[in-house]
């Protein structure tokens, strides 16, 4: 999450990085949410992003309130 300098509007984003030899696991991952999102690659490196707002709050929030994250990830979810 973070706040726009140029409009004060609050950007949510969920993502995952990881090496690009893990992309079939991207891949379940992005079929696991129902397709929604984007997959995006940089250099060694393969990313899943989901900039919808609304994604986020119907599909990837109800996760993770279903199946509870631990530790440090715990602490950041619940803020």
């Amino acid at each position: 999450m973070s706040i726009s300098s140029k409009s004060n509007q609050v950007i949510i984003i969920y993502s995952i990085g990881l090496h690009k030899r893990d992309l079939p696991l991207i891949l379940k991952i992005q079929e696991f949410f129902d397709g929604i999102g984007k997959i995006s690659f940089y250099k060694d490196a393969v990313q899943y992003i989901v900039a919808n707002a609304n994604n986020i709050e119907v599909t990837i929030i109800p996760n993770f309130d279903t199946y509870s994250l631990c530790g440090n990830k715990l602490l950041n979810y619940l803020i």
